[in-house]
């Protein structure tokens, strides 16, 4: 019996041709995309930066293009960093357990389907809060660690056929709990609440029902459990030299923009949206002598505590396209 190479990033080149293909095998991930988006807050001003980590083909694009921020995606896989560009943001090749950008450099740091494929997660988590500045929010959706969550996005999931044989490893999925943890080690509280896909879309779309081009089959709804799917929000810790500054009402902060619209990220009291469980308390700083380490698929030679000032990525200055290994969505 040949043995099944479970969570190989190489399989995206293969699939490229499914980001964007109406009711295709990555159709729940554009779903995913626009309950993510309803997430991220409001810049308060020009210039902001929105990282999207592990950015695939770029599905988040359309659905934060009118917010105004500059959208950097980072991926290892060309493909994928190819159709991201095609849809407006800055292309970076980049491992996210190592990445190319310099610290505190994005207002939001986006990690959408993403933490599930990453081997080390701490590594991952540390360089997320690395480039997030003081003050940004993180955003995020993953799978969870529970039997329920194999069953579903693996056995099932691939013996229907909608899911590639391979592409996820149960061993990887992240308990809420545990991914709470590790940001609370880098002073971000993390609130999560579960989703799950609308039922009449997933009906229509294991139904393969027609669909025209650009029109999604179904949406991402809350729900009351995390066991298999679930949404994270949350912010850094700003010194008190910047909460001082930076109060609401005086429009310096992203952090302190009370978005609009429903589920639209944290307001400036620290209030979660509906149906969000808060994690603990995080410390005031990261964890003494920690130095990311130089971790990760396929970015060799690369120092985890510095990188090129994000501006550079707009001036091409730093890889546009991955060198090596392979990355996730």
């Amino acid at each position: 019996m040949l043995s099944i190479r479970r969570n190989d990033p190489c399989q995206y080149d293969d699939l490229a041709g499914e980001w964007w293909r109406p009711g295709g095998r990555f159709e729940l991930l554009h779903w995913l995309a626009a309950a993510r988006a309803e997430l991220i807050p409001r810049p308060a001003g020009p210039g902001r930066v929105l990282l999207d980590a592990g950015c695939g083909g770029g599905l988040l694009a359309p659905h934060v293009r009118d917010l105004g921020y500059r959208h950097i995606g980072v991926d290892l896989r060309r493909a994928g960093l190819a159709l991201a560009a095609g849809q407006g943001v800055t292309p970076v090749g980049g491992d996210v357990a190592a990445l190319p950008l310099a610290d505190g450099s994005a207002d939001v740091v986006v990690a959408g389907e993403i933490l599930e494929h990453v081997p080390d997660l701490p590594a991952t988590v540390a360089e997320l809060c690395r480039v997030l500045r003081p003050g940004g929010t993180v955003v995020l959706d993953t799978v969870n660690a529970t039997g329920l969550s194999r069953f579903i996005t693996v056995t099932l999931a691939e013996r229907a056929g909608v899911a590639p044989i391979g592409l996820h490893d149960p061993a990887l999925f992240v308990a809420p709990a545990r991914l709470r943890a590790e940001f609370a080690r880098w002073g971000v509280r993390l609130a999560v609440r579960g989703v799950r896909p609308s039922m009449p879309g997933l009906v229509r779309w294991l139904a393969a029902a027609r669909v025209d081009a650009g029109r999604p089959l179904g949406r991402m709804l809350p729900t009351f459990s995390t066991a298999v799917l679930y949404q994270g929000v949350g912010r850094k810790a700003a010194p008190a030299s910047h909460r001082d500054i930076h109060r609401p009402g005086r429009g310096a902060d992203p952090a302190d923009h009370r978005p609009s619209g429903a589920d639209r990220g944290t307001d400036p009291a620290g209030h979660q949206p509906p149906g969000f469980a808060s994690g603990p308390t995080p410390p005031t700083g990261p964890p003494v002598g920690h130095r990311p380490a130089d971790r990760g698929f396929g970015h060799p030679g690369h120092r985890g505590d510095r990188g090129p000032d994000v501006g550079d990525a707009g001036a091409g200055r730093v890889r546009a396209a991955a060198t090596g290994g392979c990355g996730g969505k």
